[in-house]
């Protein structure tokens, strides 16, 4: 993740594979600093022209990426073993993925995804998974995008724990579902008014408000309102706009936990931010990784079709994730 540049160029090693790319299933703050260009395809082209790799050049945002496997390298083993044709989701962020693009051949808004025609090349270890056939490719794609975050909030919420999350879009519905699982207390703060009451008709919420991330004194009023001025025990911060540390934390109780699951997170104004006002509380950077993340996040969705439609919708502007 630290190079400069990533060599795509030739083709793969022994121990990679080699993906004919469909798609890129950029990070909710890639796509929103995407967006903002004049020509987002060509800078996106340009990024990946530049690095060999797609990140996002204010945050190291990715995402990840949608393709057939066109080639085994002899030395590439895994299980399961990967076949040629196959279609496969790579879980490896695209900060780390080497690419190349040739043509970029649509943008899709709304799911946040990126059609071109390319070649990426997936190393020995890299985690990937075929998507479903029971799930809609969209629900599946959507869900595994953001898997890390529901596996954290499966393994910190607890029952009776008051949590907090801060952005309704994919990563934070999705958080909020798996610490409902939990018998966690929900409170979920949102700045687009429909989304939030979208989510409202299919989250078990016990509190909601429409309420900026970045306005740290709105939110740390309107948690310790809502939960009857204890503050939150774990918050998850599930935006994609900068800024909205200082709200995480100040919202958290001492001894709670702060999970900074964006890639908009200054981690070190968070740290130096909690430390000046003197709050006590754990803070976990968003890996997006756990043991066992992808399959937990989808048999979570399986479980829950009352969230598939949102999860097909979350990219419509604002604080999504």
């Amino acid at each position: 993740m630290d190079a400069e540049r990533l060599d795509s160029t030739g083709g793969p090693r022994a121990d990679e594979l080699e993906i004919a790319v469909e798609e890129l299933l950029i990070s909710s703050t890639a796509f929103r600093t995407l967006m903002a260009a004049d020509d987002p395809a060509g800078r996106l082209q340009a990024i990946v022209a530049r690095e060999g790799r797609f990140r996002d050049p204010e945050t190291g945002a990715g995402g990840v990426l949608l393709g057939r496997v066109a080639t085994v390298g002899d030395k590439f083993h895994s299980d399961p073993e990967p076949r040629v044709g196959a279609r496969i989701v790579t879980l490896l962020s695209l900060a780390g993925t080497p690419l190349r693009v040739e043509r970029v051949l649509g943008i899709d808004p709304v799911r946040m995804a990126v059609r071109v025609d390319g070649t990426a090349f997936v190393p020995q270890g890299a985690p990937w998974i075929e998507p479903p056939a029971d799930l809609a490719s969209e629900i599946a794609l959507a869900t595994l995008d953001v898997c890390g975050a529901p596996a954290h909030a499966n393994r910190l919420a607890r029952a009776g724990d008051d949590v907090v999350v801060l952005g309704a879009g994919k990563a934070g519905m999705l958080a909020a579902l798996a610490a409902a699982e939990r018998g966690a207390r929900l409170i979920m703060l949102e700045s687009r008014p429909e989304r939030l009451e979208a989510v409202r008709a299919v989250l078990p919420l016990a509190g909601a408000a429409v309420v900026d991330a970045t306005n740290p004194l709105a939110v740390h009023d309107v948690v310790y309102d809502l939960t009857g001025g204890r503050g939150s025990a774990l918050t998850f911060s599930c935006v994609n706009v900068a800024r909205a540390e200082s709200a995480a934390f100040l919202s958290t109780r001492d001894g709670g936990t702060v999970v900074y699951f964006s890639m908009s997170t200054d981690f070190a104004r968070a740290a130096l931010g909690a430390e000046s006002v003197q709050r006590d509380v754990l803070m976990v950077i968003g890996n997006g990784y756990l043991p066992g993340h992808a399959s937990y996040a989808l048999d979570l969705v399986r479980r829950h079709p009352e969230i598939h439609g949102l999860l097909q919708t979350s990219g419509k502007g604002g604080e999504a994730n």
